[in-house]
């Protein structure tokens, strides 16, 4: 079990948090004002809005980077309870339906209206990281440096997508949901980017280094 708070690992600046927020507000029946924020926040917020567009970004990266966790404690991360966290947070009763999607204001006026829980598709888990914010380049670099490695494919559910394929990596075994073939590329050096159906990426730096087995179940999906 991670050690992490499930509640401190997602950012709360992100609009699935927020309009999360706003409608278990709606839910228990309480107002939602300053964004679920104080007055003095609200305040501040305003006054910010006034600043440049070069002071504002460096604000912005100060209040992103405050809740960045340690790259290094990616893997501990566990997002099982993240999404158990979000779920829990509503009332409990029994509800005719719960909404599922991408954070939208509509969406979330409907499940208010409807006093139906709205679940986020998406979280953002944000990383403590000092960078140039004009080099992308720099951050996909980052990105794929962190990304766990993917040592052995033990076995697909099916070869169509999506497939929940079932791995070892450098941080252990575990599974994931690959949604679309066009979700695994192809970087330089013969090495492979697989992104998750929940967003986690893998990394396999040379195919070639794969044993025979993996490789053979891999080449189903290239």
């Amino acid at each position: 079990m991670s050690d992490l708070d499930p509640r401190e690992v997602v950012a709360s600046f992100d609009s699935a948090s927020v309009l999360h927020a706003a409608t278990v507000a709606a839910l228990n029946g309480q107002p939602f004002p300053q964004l679920g924020n104080s007055a003095l926040a609200g305040l501040a917020v305003r006054a910010a809005s006034q600043l440049p567009w070069s002071a504002l970004r460096g604000v912005y990266t100060r209040i992103g980077a405050s809740e960045g966790i340690n790259p290094k404690r990616l893997g501990d991360v566990d997002l099982a309870a993240v999404a158990a966290s979000f779920a829990d947070r509503y009332p409990e009763r029994r509800y005719p339906a719960v909404l599922l999607g991408s954070s939208n204001g509509a969406l979330t006026h409907l499940s208010a209206a409807m006093q139906v829980p709205w679940l986020p598709d998406t979280l953002l888990v944000p990383v403590a990281r000092a960078g140039d914010t004009d080099r992308p380049d720099q951050a996909l670099e980052f990105g794929r440096s962190v990304a766990p490695t993917l040592l052995k494919l033990h076995g697909v559910s099916s070869f169509g997508v999506p497939s929940t394929w079932t791995v070892s990596t450098d941080r252990g075994d575990t599974s994931f949901v690959l949604k679309a073939e066009e979700d695994i590329r192809r970087l330089e050096g013969g090495a492979l980017l697989i992104a998750s159906a929940h967003g986690v990426q893998f990394r396999i730096p040379d195919v070639k280094a794969l044993d025979r087995a993996s490789r053979k179940l891999l080449e189903r999906f290239l």
